[in-house]
């Protein structure tokens, strides 16, 4: 099979020819606007089959429990990728998964007339709908004969890894039984045959830029499939290829028609999600980002990197005789951008914040610690004001860290202190403000230091518990950080190395219900030795583990992602998702050594089964590779910023330092759900720990369901991990209409090990859309 990207639009096409003198071939007297509608400006699928286009599947087998087996396992991987690819077919997993149950009990009923009705199948953008079809005792998966066999294998296509098992196309070929003389599809036609055979060629969307050629033969059938998507926004397609046979045995001399369809395509759906270039160039490449409670975003780079492309306002320079490059330096090397006017502001950074950490204090201020040369254990603070104010960095001078910190992580604690952990050459953890004991040696980061690290930016989770969840390689550890002691250590996880220089990602999901469980997810990674051997096209692992770092007994859930990532970001979005965006498939961290951009972002959905959690969304066109990131907006937005593979900037080459500001819309933005996005009419300031409180929302169709209120964090975002993330969904009661809106009781989080005190972004959440979000402070309770 050859696989290869191509640049055309989306085509199918099945070639034909049949060889032998006693038939002839005719073309196909109906166009494919005759056999199947595509209209509609919501096209999400097939509109309508014609009822007289589909047959009983019967006489396929000598084994009805085996075609019945075979049946489902294909039904409930096609309708694991329909899930992984649209949420809005959660219908096909209900019948899929009542199918596979049907299957694997005997004692109950086999109704497969409950999922198959191909005849009124209606996949649309609202809803799926089935109607009873009598398919008698033998039944065979009508999809998966012509795609098993290019979908199969050690290569994954897009969100569909895995779609057909061998088992499928093997038990396949058992039942299709024999055929006279050979048949090649090589052109489009209706053709004149033996016996009576029916075949449907759907053009959907999902896979990515891929070209499949698939040939191979059935008995005495050959048959050549090729089909070519591109990145084409509205042409993204998969193939589903249906059909019906009346008698087990073909003869040569029995009549059978094949109806074959050949379309260029240009469908008018797209993956979910879109792109929106906010700034063409923000001056700096951020290394590091965070939003303020003012709903601005700091964005900070590096000094001793020379000019970048934002000048400080006049009279402002940065004098350092120790600077690699400028000894006058008046160039920005930080920036405050306003997402609601595109409007940047110059800041100033003293000294170099390369690697550095960082994490909000309860009052909103910005803490910023270490970085590289004179910057190494400088505390740096920055005081966010109106987007029309004029604040700016401060380096404390009265105070440094203990230790140098350069790829450290911070977390804020439940008393609103911050831990910082680790950093390169320093195995210890310190707090600010410092605590009387110093800097205190944590021996794990020396024991999972291997040769070429994999130990730095370690990912540190605040547990509902008070305590921490610390990750560093492939291992972890729960530290009691009141007594700096490991308390538990957790299973390995399998798969290499996940911190930098190998990083994938990480998020705590979130925090419900009783806020006793924890559940930490962990994706991506490089393979061992990539970084060593400056290896730019090892591919990236694809693989995630997911653990209940609660649970008394914990392992690792595994789970793979449809592709490999490197230096991804995952960002908790209001809803409880988690998107997983930016990197590359190949290569490891470091300077130029990455390739092969990951522009498909993926939507992690927590509450989904293993195995259907992966929704594959509309990819970007810019590379975001090392020192990029993404931070969740207030608006329910992702901003995208950075990008600087090189140690200086560079922009004439193949990967340059990226300056332009991005936003991903996530689908729940679409302007088709616009009518089911709440507006947060009231809510307080602040609230303490476990007290009541009221919110008032306006929605322009009536509530159906609990509006969610959700507590979003606003991290520190560097390195592929978004340092102090949380996600909170509060106990709420039932929405109450109350003069022309409605009024959602709530109950604040119980404590700050659950949600530390500070700012956050409060969303309410009405049908998996959220709301623009009102800050709120969290305080802790009065004594």
């Amino acid at each position: 099979m050859g696989r290869s990207l191509l640049t055309e639009n989306t085509k199918l096409t099945l070639w034909s020819h049949y060889i032998g003198s006693e038939h002839k071939i005719k073309k196909a007297s109906k166009s494919l606007k005759n056999i199947v509608d595509f209209g509609g400006d919501d096209y999400d699928g097939l509109q309508q089959f014609p009822s007289n286009f589909f047959r009983n599947l019967n006489g396929l087998s000598s084994s009805p429990q085996s075609i019945k087996t075979l049946y489902f396992r294909c039904w409930r991987s096609l309708s694991s990728c329909i899930l992984q690819n649209h949420a809005r077919f959660h219908q096909a997993y209900e019948l899929g998964a009542q199918a596979c149950q049907a299957c694997h009990n005997p004692t109950q009923k086999f109704k497969v007339n409950r999922f198959w009705d191909l005849k009124a199948l209606r996949l649309s953008s609202k809803s799926i709908t089935t109607a009873p079809i009598n398919c008698g005792k033998h039944v065979l998966n009508p999809i998966a004969s012509f795609i098993t066999e290019f979908l199969q294998g050690p290569v994954t296509f897009g969100p569909c890894p895995y779609l057909f098992s061998s088992f499928c196309y093997s038990n396949l070929i058992i039942s299709i039984q024999t055929v006279p003389t050979v048949l090649r599809l090589l052109q489009p036609g209706t053709l004149v045959l033996p016996a009576e055979f029916y075949c449907l060629v759907i053009v959907l969307r999902f896979l990515p830029p891929t070209r499949i050629n698939a040939m191979f033969r059935v008995k005495r059938i050959s048959i050549s499939i090729s089909l070519i998507r591109t990145d084409s926004p509205r042409s993204d397609g998969w193939l589903l290829f249906s059909y019906t046979e009346r008698s087990r045995t073909l003869y040569s001399r029995a009549r059978f028609k094949v109806l074959i369809f050949t379309t260029l395509v240009a469908v008018r759906a797209q993956l979910p999600g879109t792109w929106e270039l906010l700034v063409p160039n923000a001056g700096i490449a951020s290394m590091h980002t965070a939003v303020t409670r003012f709903n601005t975003v700091v964005l900070l780079d590096r000094t001793n990197i020379g000019p970048s492309r934002k000048m400080l306002p006049k009279g402002h320079c940065r004098i350092d005789p120790t600077d690699v490059i400028l000894k006058k330096d008046c160039y920005a090397h930080s920036v405050v951008f306003d997402p609601q006017t595109n409007h940047i502001r110059p800041l100033m950074i003293l000294t170099d914040t390369w690697c550095s950490s960082g994490q909000f204090l309860p009052d909103g201020t910005l803490l910023q610690t270490g970085g590289d040369l004179d910057g190494f254990k400088k505390i740096r603070k920055f005081e966010p004001c109106e987007p029309t104010g004029f604040c700016d960095w401060v380096e404390l001078r009265d105070v440094e860290l203990v230790n140098g910190r350069w790829y450290a992580t911070n977390q804020i604690l439940p008393d609103g202190t911050v831990i910082i952990v680790g950093g390169r050459g320093t195995n210890t953890v310190e707090y600010v403000p410092p605590r009387k004991n110093g800097a205190i040696e944590l021996k794990f980061l020396a024991d999972v230091e291997d040769k070429q690290m994999d130990n730095l930016y370690p990912y540190v989770h605040l547990l509902p518990n008070g305590h921490l969840f610390i990750f560093a390689n492939n291992k972890a550890v729960m530290y009691d950080h009141e007594v700096n002691k490991v308390i538990r250590d957790y299973p390995a996880l399998s798969g290499g190395p996940r911190n930098y220089p190998s990083a994938g990602s990480s998020v705590m999901l979130a925090l419900e219900g009783d806020f006793s469980t924890a559940v930490i997810v962990i994706c991506g990674g490089a393979q061992y030795g990539a970084f060593i051997e400056r290896s730019t096209d090892t591919p990236a692992h694809g693989s995630c583990g997911r653990i209940v770092a609660t649970d008394p007994k914990p392992g690792w859930e595994m789970e793979d992602m449809p592709f490999g990532r490197i230096m991804g970001d995952m960002v908790m979005l209001p809803t409880g998702d988690s998107l997983i965006i930016n990197g590359a498939q190949a290569g490891t961290q470091g300077f130029e050594m990455a390739s092969n951009p990951c522009l498909y972002p993926l939507l992690y959905r927590p509450d989904q089964p293993a195995g259907l959690r992966f929704m594959t969304l509309n990819p970007g066109k810019v590379p975001r590779m090392y020192h990029s990131t993404a931070n969740l907006l207030p608006d329910g937005r992702v901003l995208i910023a950075g990008s600087n593979p090189h140690y200086f900037y560079k922009f004439a080459v193949e990967l340059p330092t990226e300056l332009r500001l991005e936003a991903f819309w996530p689908e729940y933005l679409s302007p088709d759900r616009a009518n089911i996005r709440p507006v947060i009419e009231g809510i307080p300031e602040t609230v303490r720990y476990g007290e009541a409180f009221d919110v008032f929302v306006s929605v322009s169709l009536p509530v159906v369901g609990i509006v969610e209120v959700n507590f979003a964090s606003a991290p520190f975002a560097t390195h592929s991990f978004s340092q102090g993330q949380r996600l909170v969904k509060l106990n709420v009661a039932p929405s109450v209409p109350e003069d022309g809106r409605y009024r959602i009781k709530c109950t604040a989080p119980p404590s700050g090990a659950v949600a530390p005190p500070g700012y956050y972004m409060v969303f309410a959440v009405n049908q998996g859309v959220p709301s623009v979000a009102r800050w709120v402070r969290v305080l802790p309770k009065i004594v």
